[in-house]
């Protein structure tokens, strides 16, 4: 196990909760019959996974560390290449209309195969939580998987996958608990208004209440009601530190 390179992977600030999520990882990269990886939804490249793939796969384990998801892809069954982004895209989108489920263990669920070294077809599950966004036109999730083989989990396969989802979502808690301040965003988004969100985006581009007023043909009074409720919503005390947090958002 590699908990030091899966730290580095998620970026984050030193914290007290920094052992814990170590001790954490310890126990999801140990469950047996498995590996573990954490990618950008979007991108074709691991920030981690783990030693254990070249266990399961029978390839080195350089291939995937150099390759990523395409080397993943060069030994996946091309019939269920398709299905498995199919299913993985679906259950995402579900978090397109409604981010702040981020704030949730957001589960993940795709029935997948590796074709070993060997030759052998080896069926697996790939459950899964989404820890983080970046926001933008196109947002990309950033996702803990967990590759479970489902010969070697025999009769113990439920309980694995539970065992995993368990976990996944101890690390998901621990990594808002180091993300106060983006994750408080997300919550306060979601309870300002339509009309609230407009003024935010124009606010975020820019305009002043004068420009939002006349872009809106609505009276400046309204604008400036608007945007104390949004600060107070938002819980910012400046225009500076609004957009900051509408940036983490969007």
């Amino acid at each position: 196990m590699d908990t030091a390179a899966f730290i580095k992977a998620l970026d984050l600030e030193k914290s007290d909760h920094i052992d814990n999520l170590g001790d954490t990882f310890d126990k999801l990269d140990g469950l047996r019959s498995s590996f573990v990886a954490l990618n950008w939804h979007s991108s074709h490249e691991y920030l981690y996974i783990s030693p254990k793939v070249a266990d399961i796969s029978g390839y080195p384990y350089k291939n995937f560390h150099k390759h990523g998801i395409m080397f993943l892809f060069s030994v996946t069954p091309p019939d269920l290449i398709g299905n498995i982004s199919d299913c993985l895209v679906e259950q995402i989108a579900v978090l397109e209309d409604d981010p702040v489920l981020l704030t949730d263990a957001v589960r993940l669920d795709v029935s997948a195969a590796i074709i070993h070294s060997n030759g052998d077809y080896i069926p697996m599950r790939c459950v899964s939580t989404v820890l983080d966004f970046i926001p933008g036109q196109r947002k990309t999730y950033l996702v803990l998987s967990t590759y479970i083989s489902v010969e070697e989990a025999g009769s113990s396969l439920q309980e694995l996958i539970d065992q995993a989802y368990e976990i996944q979502g101890e690390i998901h808690r621990l990594y808002i608990q180091m993300n106060p301040n983006r994750f408080r965003a997300f919550r306060s988004y979601h309870l300002l208004t339509p009309r609230e969100l407009e003024i935010a985006q124009l606010i975020r581009d820019g305009f002043n209440s004068k420009r939002i007023a006349e872009e809106l043909s609505i009276a400046l009074h309204t604008v400036t009601s608007h945007r104390k409720s949004i600060m107070k919503k938002l819980e910012a005390s400046n225009t500076a530190e609004m957009v900051h947090m509408l940036n983490q958002v969007h």
